[in-house]
């Protein structure tokens, strides 16, 4: 039951603000590896808004794989009105392909799945099959891309195991060059057209040669007059200073598992501090999906015997160890610590009681790494709320910002009032728009597109913003539990799916608003999967015109719990308080985590 990672941010570069002479731009960037096209264009969009202060439109002319490199056509402003013919252009690749095995994905991103001979394949082979692929030809694409297909990305089926027809697709193969034949190794030159998968083209290499290939490596050169050597350069941030770690900074590993299900976000940082101020730098963060049974297993927990419930505990515990194993092959260093959140199963802090899976000691055991996990028990012993538990990690990273909002399954705020940090769940978020979109066979509403064509239901709006937990002040926290017994009860009529999301996103924007409103909060720091839903925050954004909104880095968008959590196990290494009463309402600040030795 092994996942690989879906997504792998490389924060190890940066974007000098120097570039923009404008606000509206075209500009080439050498993509580096491992960083994805949304991770390049959410740079752009963070240095240039630090150029002229202000929210520029952002767009990229063509996604290029994560685990390739290379030209991308990146516009702003009023030149986004040009992608489109850009799109159009020519390309231009180099690239290996391996012979003799396969994987499902068709490049690095799965593992060998079968192998092939290759003693039978001479140079007049290889060049007699790039010359069959080159004219005008039908390409099917990787079961592994984003070809939509009922709605959903090609590659939601590939990673959950199931087979999608895909139909072929006319391209055009203006040259295939071979420029280096030393077996099982082909380094190839491909001027291609819009629309080619390369690694298609691996695909079909192999089967001509009556073996199999994979593609190893891949740099995309030219789009129409474009070149990659006239591309900026993404000002790469010294892996030796990375690595580097001198008295009183940290490798610190946080592990973060949402109700969301979604997977296992895991953040390698190192923590140091300049002055009294803790300041952090992204090493790697990666998620690690759930597979289909995985995640059945984790939704089941509530239900199981305590003798099964002790089993997963154990067997959660392992599957984490695991892919920290896997997420560390590549780097050169190990964290000092792990600090692992789990899997909560029970939250029930009237009764003293919270539970989350994920044994720290089958981590500590199998990676050798010392781990620290149990968060919340001390907290909800003191007679607290156990969460939220990331406000502290708001108070000293990311000071900066007058509130830090979270749009996970539930969202959640954080910011400092008299003198003290206060911080409680606001409503539901993304539990409750991806169960509706779920009702109509999609994993969520990408980017809030079909409760753009919805109309609010206000008898239902008033239901939900009626419902007595928003008249409660100070500490207060949601859960599951409330969900089913609360919101679904509302939600469940007939009405058309569309006015359905757009009720519950303006019912979002509504609750967050009036928190932001009632406490004059000027910059937020929006993090989590709804800071990628464009319509809820520009939604939010005209409720709270007298306040900014701060989208970061996708790296922080995505992996800031993780990245906390990370800093919650430095604090409690240093037995410093990493729970705020003032927070959770318990007895005192505590320090909370119990920790498990490695070797």
């Amino acid at each position: 039951m092994e996942s690989k990672p879906k997504q792998i941010h490389n924060s190890q570069f940066s974007i000098d603000d120097t570039v923009f002479e404008s606000e509206d731009s075209v500009l080439i960037f050498d993509k580096p590896y491992q960083c994805t096209s949304f991770d390049l264009v959410a740079k752009v969009k963070k240095a240039i808004k630090h150029k002229f202060g202000k929210k520029v439109k952002v767009g990229h002319a063509g996604t290029l794989d994560p685990l390739a490199s290379g030209l991308m056509i990146v516009c702003t402003g009023q030149m986004t009105k040009k992608i489109e013919s850009y799109q159009g252009a020519e390309k231009e690749y180099t690239g290996t392909f391996l012979l003799g095995s396969t994987t499902p994905s068709f490049d690095l991103e799965k593992e060998i799945d079968a192998e092939f001979p290759t003693e039978h394949i001479t140079a007049e082979m290889i060049r007699a099959a790039a010359q069959q692929l080159t004219g005008e030809i039908e390409q099917i694409p990787p079961q592994f891309s984003a070809v939509w297909i009922a709605g959903r990305r090609a590659f939601h089926y590939a990673r959950e195991g199931e087979n999608v027809e895909l139909s072929p697709r006319r391209i055009q193969i203006t040259e295939f060059e071979i420029t280096r034949i030393n077996l099982p190794e082909v380094d190839f030159r491909i001027v291609c057209s819009k629309g080619t998968y390369i690694r298609s083209i691996a695909r079909d290499f192999g089967l001509l040669l009556e073996s199999g290939a994979h593609l190893t490596a891949l740099r995309r050169t030219r789009i129409g007059n474009f070149h990659v050597e006239n591309a900026l350069n993404c000002t790469p941030n010294d892996e030796r200073k990375v690595f580097t770690k001198k008295e009183n900074e940290y490798f610190a590993m946080g592990l973060m598992s949402g109700t969301s299900l979604d997977g296992l976000d895991i953040a390698f940082c190192k923590f140091y501090q300049r002055g009294k101020k803790w300041k952090y730098h992204i090493i790697k963060c990666e998620t690690v999906d759930y597979d289909d049974e995985w995640r059945k297993k984790l939704q089941s927990a509530p239900t199981l015997s305590a003798y099964e419930l002790a089993l997963l505990h154990r067997d959660f515990g392992t599957f984490m160890a695991n892919s920290v194993k896997n997420f560390l092959t590549e780097l050169p260093e190990r964290p000092d610590f792990i600090a692992s959140h789990g899997q909560t199963v029970f939250h029930r802090p009237d009764l003293h009681l919270t539970t989350q899976i994920g044994s720290g000691a089958e981590i500590a055991a199998l990676t050798g790494i010392r781990t620290i996990c149990d968060f919340r028990t001390v907290d909800t012993a003191l007679g607290g709320q156990g969460a939220p538990l990331v406000p502290i990690g708001d108070e000293l990273l990311y000071n900066q910002y007058d509130a830090c909002l979270n749009l996970g399954g539930f969202c959640n705020i954080s910011f400092t009032e008299n003198n003290k940090r206060v911080a409680f769940d606001i409503a539901p978020c993304n539990m409750l728009l991806n169960y509706l979109a779920q009702k109509i066979n999609l994993p969520f509403d990408k980017d809030g597109e079909i409760a753009q064509k919805g109309k609010i239901l206000p008898d239902l709006l008033n239901q939900l913003n009626g419902l007595e937990f928003y008249q409660k002040a100070g500490a207060k926290s949601l859960g599951k539990e409330w969900f089913d017994s609360h919101i679904i009860p509302i939600i469940a009529k007939d009405f058309a799916m569309d006015d359905l999301l757009r009720t519950a996103h303006e019912h979002i924007a509504a609750q967050i608003a009036h928190i932001i409103n009632q406490h004059q909060i000027q910059s937020i720091l929006v993090t989590g999967g709804g800071a990628k839903n464009e319509f809820l925050i520009d939604l939010l954004q005209t409720k709270i015109p007298n306040s900014q909104i701060v989208v970061p880095d996708i790296g922080t968008v995505d992996f800031k719990e993780a990245i906390i959590f990370a800093f919650l196990g430095l604090l409690r290494i240093k037995q410093i308080n990493n729970c705020l009463r003032s927070v959770t309402h318990s007895t005192r600040d505590n320090c909370g985590g119990a920790i498990y030795e490695g070797y």
